[in-house]
């Protein structure tokens, strides 16, 4: 995959130093800025990616709310 679709703009180093760092049975794994996948998710359009962007848009809510 050489583009992700909604970050053609965005450059790789941008999205590389706004990872989250996960967690996951002791090994950390980065994952892509929440509004980086959002925009993603938007941009794609697919069923499964609409379920997604929905919880997407959930956890950020929560997140704001929790500042």
């Amino acid at each position: 995959m050489t583009t992700i679709p909604g970050l053609e703009n965005i450059d790789f180093q941008k999205c590389l130093f706004s990872v989250s760092i996960g967690n996951i049975e002791g090994i950390q794994v980065p994952f892509l800025y929440i509004n980086y996948l959002i925009m993603t998710k938007e941009a794609t359009k697919r069923p499964k990616d609409l379920i997604d962007l929905a919880e997407l848009l959930k956890i950020k809510l929560i997140r704001n709310t929790l500042k």
